[in-house]
């Protein structure tokens, strides 16, 4: 008898730093270039608990408690330089604007991979173990390494104009990055059952180290609505 939660929080946030040229404009038009400095950073994890209660007649640890942990986390940080092109329609008070960018960079990816199981018996003796079920000794610990990556970005804003320097607007986003690493892709179902602590059963340890540490890699993209009020002098 138990249960199984899963929890996977994520959070996701950048910043950037750009310098804007004049390249041409009309009486209704602006056209800019960009170039700055961008940094990037995504940040999840993936935590499964399993909470269990043996039977009297379990052959280890009959009628205990036991809980069973495994926990992947991983961040990425992207620093890099960007260059992009900003275009801006007016028509009236109104105004359309569009905007490109390429950030060109790296991204330092980490992951980090716990496990660990606690048995609780009828007399109220605690046992902790080192592993759980999917982070064991081959693949428990911290890792890191950098690798190229490439962070292109579009954006629309509707805006109307307020004052003679303030403007309101409403917009979309849409951000892709072409590595990261998340926790799901690490977990690497090839498992040597003798590394299992309490797993019970007689085997042949596997000829080369498993759970492996992957470092597998994916893409990942974001988009989302943007208002607010924007001041210019």
């Amino acid at each position: 008898m138990g249960r199984i939660d899963v929890t996977s929080p994520s959070r996701f946030w950048g910043a950037e730093a750009n310098v804007r040229c004049l390249a041409c404009c009309g009486c209704s038009y602006r056209l800019e270039w960009l170039a700055g400095f961008r940094f990037l950073e995504l940040e999840e994890s993936l935590e499964i608990r399993e909470s269990l209660q043996s039977s009297p007649q379990a052959p280890q640890f009959p009628n205990s408690q036991i809980l069973v942990v495994d926990r992947f986390a991983t961040r990425n940080q992207f620093y890099g330089g960007q260059v992009g092109v900003v275009g801006v329609r007016q028509r009236g008070p109104w105004f359309f604007e569009c905007c490109g960018k390429v950030a060109l960079g790296a991204t330092h990816e980490v992951i980090n991979i716990d496990g660990n199981q606690v048995i609780v018996d009828p007399t109220g003796t605690v046992s902790t173990f080192r592993g759980g079920l999917l982070a064991l000794s081959s693949n428990i610990g911290h890792f890191s390494r950098d690798r190229f990556a490439v962070v292109p970005e579009v954006g629309i804003n509707l805006g109307y104009q307020l004052t003679e320097n303030l403007h309101a607007f409403v917009g979309y986003t849409f951000l892709y990055w072409n590595r990261v690493v998340r926790p799901a892709d690490q977990i690497d179902r090839g498992l040597d059952i003798t590394r299992i602590p309490n797993f019970g059963i007689q085997a042949n340890p596997l000829p080369t180290p498993r759970p492996a540490v992957l470092f597998r890699e994916t893409e990942f993209w974001a988009q989302g609505i943007n208002f607010g009020l924007e001041f210019r002098y």
